[in-house]
């Protein structure tokens, strides 16, 4: 056979891409948001009590295997 076509991506809200990484850190106090991002797609941000920082870093690594599944809806 030919070539495989690449499958497209599921869309989903930006509410609902921030509530699955929430969900994946796990911690009560994170709250993210997603934003529309030209160079990549769609970005989180988190705004959290403590270490900030490491919970941005820990969004990141899951909005990036989630930007392999999803496109944010426009």
């Amino acid at each position: 056979m030919g070539l495989s076509k690449a499958m497209a991506k599921e869309v989903r809200t930006a509410e609902q891409l921030a509530e699955m990484i929430e969900r994946r850190i796990g911690v009560a106090d994170v709250r993210v948001q997603v934003f529309y991002d030209e160079a990549i797609g769609w970005r989180a941000t988190v705004n959290a009590r403590g270490n900030a920082f490491a919970y941005q870093r820990i969004a990141d690594d899951h909005a990036k295997e989630l930007r392999a599944l999803f496109d944010l809806a426009t």
